[in-house]
């Protein structure tokens, strides 16, 4: 019973030979095979029809290579998602919603209360340079490929079935080279010259001082924003909260000391009266140690006789 269950899982599955070319660690050339089969994902997008999925791709695959090699079997491809390409386009999120400057209309899209936190803001710059001229695949990963129309990729299907049943390899034309020259590369890639350094690091610290500035703005008109039940968030603008602990009860101190200063210590009407007797009493001690000392200043005064 187990040992059906591998063979039912690749008949959905085209098996395609492709012929790596000779390589450095490899004098003599090698045998790869590609499983392809239509991309029937559960959740269905517009561009299933018109693509295919595929598996154990070779280590050195890229969009380039793909092109390549499906134009041999008279595809031409749109673009290629593989399993571990999550790259980004440079983007500015605020509060978890993706922002253009150049497209964003002002009541445009309302904001969901409670969805993302306030300080919930993601901005992403152009990356850094990579330190590796190309990227690699891991083995046995995936991908699915785009083609133009669905025509096209039927096209494709029936030819890779075709070759798969007369056992017919085809080329594979490597996009990069591989081995001992891909990590001298990447070594000068590493570490570049001082000048070449610095200039894309204050290129990229300008461009996201500039990213940063567009987001606050946008977190500025937010501010003013209903979200989807009609309401708006009521904040204190361009305040920052204190930094160290220290500072924190001294800022704490001081607004305390300044909401008693406007409310006062005497709201209450007992407050008043208690507050008339300290007054009272703080005045008769005063006027009885004013008294006191004039009463002994007087007696000095007395006892000391002037000399002859």
């Amino acid at each position: 019973m187990a040992a059906d269950k591998p063979s039912s899982a690749l008949d959905a599955y085209i098996s395609l030979h492709l012929a790596l070319p000779p390589a450095p660690s490899r004098p003599d050339a090698a045998d790869h095979i590609l499983y392809l089969r239509a991309d029937n994902h559960s959740v269905p997008t517009p561009d299933s029809p018109r693509s295919l999925f595929l598996s154990n791709v070779p280590v050195d695959s890229s969009e380039a290579a793909f092109r390549a090699f499906f134009k041999q079997l008279g595809g031409l491809v749109e673009r290629v998602a593989f399993e571990d390409d999550n790259a980004e386009n440079a983007q500015i999120r605020v509060k978890g919603q993706v922002w253009d400057e150049q497209t964003d209309k002002k009541g445009s899209k309302k904001r969901k209360r409670g969805t993302e936190q306030d300080g919930d803001i993601v901005s992403t710059a152009k990356v850094l340079p990579s330190t590796w001229s190309c990227q690699t695949q891991r083995s046995g990963s995936s991908a699915v490929v785009v083609f133009v129309d669905r025509a096209t990729a039927d096209t494709v299907m029936k030819e890779c079935r075709k070759r798969a049943k007369k056992g017919l390899s085809v080329p594979w034309t490597q996009a990069h080279e591989l081995g001992l020259a891909r990590y001298k590369e990447h070594h000068s890639l590493t570490y570049p010259p001082r000048d070449e350094l610095k200039a894309k690091v204050n290129s990229y610290l300008a461009e996201y001082a500039i990213l940063e500035e567009v987001r606050s703005k946008k977190m500025k008109q937010l501010r003013n924003e209903p979200d989807e039940d009609g309401f708006v968030t009521v904040v204190r603008g361009g305040r920052t909260g204190p930094a160290r602990m220290e500072d924190a009860k001294a800022a704490k101190e001081r607004m305390m000391e300044r909401e008693k200063k406007r409310i006062g210590a005497t709201f209450y009407r007992f407050q008043t009266r208690e507050e008339a007797k300290k007054r009272e009493r703080d005045l008769r001690e005063k006027f009885e140690n004013d008294a006191k000392k004039l009463k002994e200043m007087r007696q000095r005064k007395g006892a000391i006789r002037p000399e002859s």
